[in-house]
């Protein structure tokens, strides 16, 4: 019976469906599986496939595997009484689109992180009504946590969206992205005279001349041209402020970038805010420091790139925002809070330093070379 389920034994009208069905998710996941990044999770469309063909076994009933891809629940009757079970289950797409057919499930996997992002998955869908009251629930803690960090986060009014930092003192000259009308276009700054500018994506130039005062300069995400001014204001020990992204909630959540080079005013507002952080974040900061680096994987490469403490991973309002986060949020059910715990790790690893931004996905960040979403310890 097991021979049933493999992609080999289906006919090739219907691996070709699967396959245009997986690729139309490319990057993007249902909701579900958005809970938690996964690094090596498979697509929905691909498991809705291989259980479909594996339930429908009449010729008749052929029609109902085209229909799995829109509502997995047409299934319900096939697979009742039917246990799915998979090892090394990862972040749980398998168990989760056996769940939604109707299957009973088990799965097994060696990482604790990879148990706990299942587990929520199919607690929202064997609940029912829990995606409304998560919904509720973080909004109230999201804004409450805004209210006590508006010192922090909070420029003239405007969420401070991004902080771009740097280690060395030098900079990138693609700074950013942003969308107007349908069309992406980079953030560029020229390393001569630090004027700000912006071009369409399509333009592929690696070399570029700037409008303002005629200087050649290469394109480029990369640390390369040294920042102009010698006093940049401090985000942490190790790292300098040069730019700051910010966003208007009153107009449409306008993005504005603003160089620390020709705004006083922000590099004096970071500073404070450095200063006033760090007393509030002792107890996290030793919490920790108490981790050893060197006993945990990957641990050494941080080392070997400078980092000697977990803490060095985020900067200092990062982690007051994550300590006021954390605290408003232990008011929750257990089912509620072990979600929102996940979301708050997934948030913790996408923002942390240790990852490598590139413009077309977000901002860049002098970092150390390497992806922490593929170590769940540092969550």
């Amino acid at each position: 019976m097991s021979t049933y389920i493999l992609l080999d034994n289906l006919d090739p009208s219907k691996v070709s469906y699967i396959s245009i069905k997986s690729l139309s998710e490319k990057g993007r996941r249902l909701p579900i599986h958005s809970i938690h990044r996964w690094w090596s999770r498979r697509y929905s469309a691909l498991y809705r496939g291989i259980l479909s063909a594996y339930l429908i076994r009449s010729p008749d009933k052929h029609e109902l595997f085209y229909s799995a891809f829109e509502d997995p629940r047409v299934l319900s009757n096939f697979a009742k009484g039917k246990t799915f079970f998979e090892p090394f289950c990862g972040g749980g797409t398998g168990l989760v689109e056996a769940s939604l057919m109707g299957f009973n499930v088990w799965g097994i996997d060696i990482n604790p992180l990879a148990a706990e992002i299942s587990r929520a998955a199919l607690n929202i869908i064997k609940s029912g009504n829990m995606e409304s009251k998560y919904a509720e629930a973080s909004i109230k803690i999201l804004d409450e946590a805004l209210k006590q960090l508006e010192n922090f986060w909070i420029y003239n009014g405007q969420i401070v969206s991004y902080v771009h930092i740097t280690r060395t003192k030098r900079v990138p000259t693609w700074v950013s992205t942003f969308s107007e009308e349908g069309k992406k276009y980079k953030i560029l700054r020229c390393p001569h005279c630090a004027h700000v500018f912006s071009i369409a994506m399509e333009n592929r130039n690696s070399n570029l001349i700037c409008p303002h005062c005629g200087s050649e300069f290469l394109v480029t995400y990369k640390p390369k041209y040294k920042i102009r001014i010698k006093n940049l204001p401090k985000e942490s020990n190790k790292w300098y402020a040069w730019a700051v992204e910010l966003r208007n909630p009153k107009n449409n959540w306008e993005k504005r970038l603003l160089m620390i080079e020709d705004n006083n005013d922000i590099g004096m507002w970071l500073s404070e805010g450095y200063e006033s952080i760090n007393n509030e974040i002792d107890d996290v900061i030793k919490l920790l420091n108490a981790l050893n680096l060197s006993e945990l994987k990957e641990g050494r490469r941080l080392q070997r790139e400078g980092v000697s403490a977990l803490s060095e991973l985020y900067l200092p309002r990062q982690i007051l925002s994550y300590k006021i986060v954390s605290i408003l949020a232990k008011k929750l059910p257990v089912k509620l809070r072990k979600i929102f715990s996940l979301a708050v790790s997934e948030s913790a690893k996408s923002s942390c330093i240790a990852v490598r931004w590139h413009p077309p996905i977000s901002e860049p960040v002098p970092a150390v070379t390497m992806k922490t979403y593929w170590i769940p310890e540092y969550t």
